[in-house]
């Protein structure tokens, strides 16, 4: 039954541009939907064919697993969808957002546009903010407005250790659908083998080899799901044959 939903809900998907005119693509995947560990290897494509560059890495999810988010693609029928506090990284394909660190500027060699994380940027995870799943500093944006919070809950973007170092917005519910999940990022995982509340962490080696690698002009996309389904959708949405071993 889960193999008639899938090929009832991509058989649309294969006219639909998943991919667009991207050229570099950040795959992750998952043992499982329920896994709150997995895999990421980059992909590029030269002279029409896709090419994996360089070698593999573990990276670690939310602590629920994954759950499809809302990006570029379809969703299965009857599927688990992400929301807000569910705990679960989202799959699918996605476009990447807002670069941010704690240094004045990127690491030496990275083009990818960067802006500094103060102690005054917020990401807002409040569903019923009018500001949900966007990045706000309150210096320009106060938090209270002629007495009204204008939100109650939100991500710093700069904490007392490592994990935001570097943080790369995952464009997850980029639209700010309310309840449907917000503050998604590609982060720093600064104690090993620690699941997260929804994002997708690793080590620095490898977050920093990413980071020199994407360029904004290849129009870099994140593919991220459990190997099943993955390897379902992987015709139709023209993405590269996954090794046999990544």
């Amino acid at each position: 039954m889960k193999n008639i939903l899938l090929a009832l809900c991509f058989t649309a998907a294969s006219a639909f541009a998943q991919l667009g005119g991207s050229r570099q693509l950040i795959i992750s995947v998952a043992p499982s939907w329920n896994s709150p560990h997995g895999t990421m290897m980059l992909c590029e494509q030269k002279q029409g064919k896709w090419e994996f560059v360089g070698s593999a890495w573990d990276v670690m999810y939310g602590d629920s697993g994954l759950a499809w988010g809302i990006g570029l693609h379809p969703n299965p029928i009857g599927s688990r969808i992400k929301q807000e506090g569910d705990r679960c990284a989202p799959a699918g394909v996605f476009e990447l957002g807002e670069f941010l660190g704690y240094a004045a500027a990127a690491p030496a060699g990275v083009s990818y546009p960067y802006t500094q994380s103060t102690s005054s940027v917020r990401w807002i995870d409040d569903p019923q903010s009018a500001h949900y799943n966007k990045m706000v500093d309150e210096k320009m944006t106060p938090r209270v407005v002629s007495g009204k919070a204008q939100w109650n809950s939100a991500e710093k973007m700069k904490i007392n250790a490592p994990d935001y170092k570097y943080v790369i917005f995952v464009k997850h519910n980029a639209a700010g659908i309310p309840g449907k999940g917000s503050a998604i990022f590609l982060h720093l995982n600064s104690v090993k083998k620690t699941p997260t509340a929804g994002c997708t962490a690793m080590d620095e080696e490898p977050m920093l080899r990413l980071l020199h690698w994407i360029d904004a002009k290849k129009q870099p996309l994140l593919v991220q799901m459990p190997r099943s389904e993955y390897t379902e959708v992987q015709k139709q949405w023209g993405l590269p044959v996954l090794p046999a071993h990544e």
